[in-house]
C-alpha cells in the first residue's frame, strides 16, 4: 500500500483533506508525484452539490484533472520513464471508494500507464492541467462544420467557455460570448472572443445588430442551463448548428415549435480522448490557446473545504482555480 493524502467528498457539501492508502501498482502501473489539479466549477460543483447522482456516489474523490511526474513504474510500463511529466484523470482508489469516475485530487496517484498522456511540450503545469478540458471543447468543435468566416455565440465562459471560443477563433470563425460574471467576460474580451459581453445571451444579441436579425451560424452552450438549447435556437439562422456542450444536472426544456422552424443540426458532445488532448497540449504551449492567464484561484489543498465552499457561494469571482500540490 501506499501512503498519501488527498481532497475526499464524505457528503454532500462535506469535504476532507485526510491521509489515505493507495492500492499497490499493478505491473502495468505508474507512481505519480502530482504537481497541480485542477478544479472544475461544473461537474466537480454539482457533485458537491448532491446534484450528480447518476454516475458517482459518496464517499469519493473529486477532481478529473491532474499533472505531476512519475516517481516509479511497473516493470510492464512501456514508453514513459521516472521524471516523465503526465497528465491523468484518476488513480486507483481504495474499495470503499469505488462507483465514482472521479480521482485526481491526491498528492500521489497510481494509474494505468495507458492513461497517461505525457507531456511532451513546453508547457506549464498550470496550463497542462487544463489540457484535458481544452480537449472536451475540441471534441465538441469537430463534430461542427465550419468555414473561416463563420459566426458563432458562445455561451457561458467558463473554462470549457473560454476553450470553446478560443478554439473557434483559431479557425477564423467570428465569436461573440456572454457571460453574467463581469470577471469571466473581462478575461473572454482580452483572450477568447471577438466581442464579450457581461449579461444574458438576449444581451449579447442586442449588441450584434444585423447579425442578431439573421441568426449566426453556430450557437455553443456551456452553461448547463435547461433552458440553454432554447436560447441557441434564439440566436442562430434557419439550419445553424448547436452545440450542447458539458454535462447538465436537470433535463433539457426544448420549444419545439420555434426549434421546428429553424431546423437546426444539434451535437451533444461527451469528454475526450487522448489525442485531442495531446493536440491541446501544443496549442498550449504555442500560445493558440490560453489557460494559465484564465486562472484566478491557486490553492493549498488542505483548504479544499474553503476552496469549495467559495466555488459554491461565489461563483462569479472565478474561473481557473487549482491545488497546488508540489509546495506541501
Amino acid at each position: 500500500m501506499l501512503e498519501t493524502e488527498a481532497v475526499v467528498f464524505r457528503g454532500v457539501r462535506d469535504v476532507e483533506y485526510c491521509p489515505m492508502l493507495l492500492p499497490d501498482p499493478y505491473p502495468a502501473d505508474i507512481v505519480v508525484q502530482t504537481e497541480v489539479s485542477g478544479l472544475s466549477a461544473g461537474t466537480e460543483l454539482w457533485y458537491y452539490q448532491g446534484r450528480r447522482p447518476q454516475d458517482i456516489r459518496f464517499p469519493a474523490v473529486p477532481g478529473y484533472q491532474a499533472v505531476g511526474r512519475v516517481s516509479a513504474m511497473g516493470a510492464d510500463v512501456q514508453g514513459l520513464h521516472v521524471g516523465d511529466r503526465v497528465c491523468l484523470r484518476r488513480s486507483r482508489l481504495p474499495q470503499e471508494f469505488d462507483g465514482s469516475w472521479m480521482g485526481s485530487h491526491l498528492a500521489t496517484l497510481v494509474a494505468d500507464a495507458h492513461d497517461a498522456v505525457r507531456i511532451e511540450t513546453p508547457v506549464s503545469s498550470e496550463q497542462a492541467v487544463f489540457s484535458s478540458l481544452a480537449a472536451v471543447a475540441l471534441r465538441g468543435f469537430r463534430m461542427l462544420r465550419t468555414r473561416p468566416g463563420d459566426t458563432a455565440i458562445v455561451l457561458g465562459q467558463g473554462m470549457l467557455g473560454q476553450f470553446s471560443a478560443q478554439i473557434l477563433r483559431a479557425y477564423g470563425v467570428q465569436v461573440y460570448t456572454a457571460d453574467l460574471a463581469s470577471v469571466r467576460q473581462e478575461l473572454s474580451a482580452r483572450f477568447s472572443a471577438d466581442r464579450a459581453v457581461a449579461g444574458t445571451h438576449r444581451e449579447l444579441l442586442d449588441s450584434l445588430g444585423d447579425l442578431a436579425t439573421h441568426g449566426v451560424d453556430i450557437a455553443v452552450d456551456t452553461t448547463g442551463h435547461a433552458q440553454a438549447i432554447n436560447w441557441c435556437v434564439e440566436c442562430i439562422r434557419p439550419h445553424g448548428q448547436i452545440l450542447v456542450q458539458g454535462w447538465y444536472p436537470d433535463p433539457h426544456q426544448i420549444d419545439g415549435h420555434r426549434a421546428h422552424h429553424k431546423e437546426p443540426a444539434l451535437f451533444f458532445p461527451c469528454s475526450q480522448y487522448p489525442h485531442e488532448q495531446r493536440q491541446c497540449l501544443t496549442w498550449l504551449a504555442d500560445g493558440t490557446l490560453h489557460a494559465g492567464e484564465l486562472i484566478t484561484h491557486r490553492a493549498n489543498p488542505r483548504e479544499a473545504a474553503d476552496t469549495y465552499r467559495m466555488l459554491d457561494r461565489e461563483p462569479a469571482t472565478c474561473l481557473g482555480v487549482i491545488f497546488m500540490w508540489r509546495h506541501l
